[in-house]
């Protein structure tokens, strides 16, 4: 029998001030982010040679020099009209709407079960389905909605799942699934 070894090429990004990644993320535009949680920012890069394009600021502009985003930034999520959502702990709901290079329209959404927000996807019906740390599932129906309803499941045991922390929709975005510190919830 043949061993077959692979190599390939790693390259360390450093990351100043040093800081725990708490998401990572690659858009449409194959740029991919980077969010740290001690700083509370929100690096974007080139996937073409690995270069910083800059720090997403609370202004949606990308800054070349470091800029704080200002929340620590835990998943995102890009549904498929484009829109860029981010989820942060404690501070609820980022939406983002590129209106030109590089920069964002944002808006923030605090009004929902918990603002602990570790995991989102979008259904096959283009709802935004969040999981939360502490207030378990919600979704949002209509996410172009200037002031967005959050949701609770209809059957979702939120008294026993309220600890959600990833979502994954399957079976052509008819089956959602719940990982939860308690279990997985289906």
């Amino acid at each position: 029998t043949a061993t077959i070894t692979l190599e390939q090429r790693v390259e360390r990004l450093d990351i100043e001030p040093k800081a725990q990644v708490k998401c990572l993320f690659t858009d449409h535009r194959k740029r991919y982010w980077v969010a740290t949680k001690e700083d509370a920012a929100l690096r974007v890069y080139s996937s073409d040679d690995n270069t910083l394009l800059g720090y997403l600021g609370q202004d949606g502009r990308l800054h070349p020099s470091y800029t704080r985003f200002g929340s620590s930034v835990y998943s995102m999520c890009r549904q498929t009209d484009g829109t860029l959502w981010l989820g942060s702990k404690p501070d609820g709901l980022f939406r983002l709407r590129e209106t030109s290079d590089n920069q964002f329209d944002i808006a923030h959404f605090t009004d929902m079960p918990n603002g602990n927000v570790y995991g989102m996807a979008e259904d096959r019906y283009h709802r935004l389905w969040i999981a939360t740390l502490g207030g378990g599932v919600c979704y949002i129906p209509d996410t172009q909605a200037d002031k967005p309803r959050f949701l609770a499941p209809k059957g979702y045991p939120k008294d026993a799942f309220q600890r959600a922390r990833y979502l994954y929709v399957a079976q052509h975005g008819e089956v959602l699934m719940a990982a939860t510190t308690d279990g997985l919830v289906v």
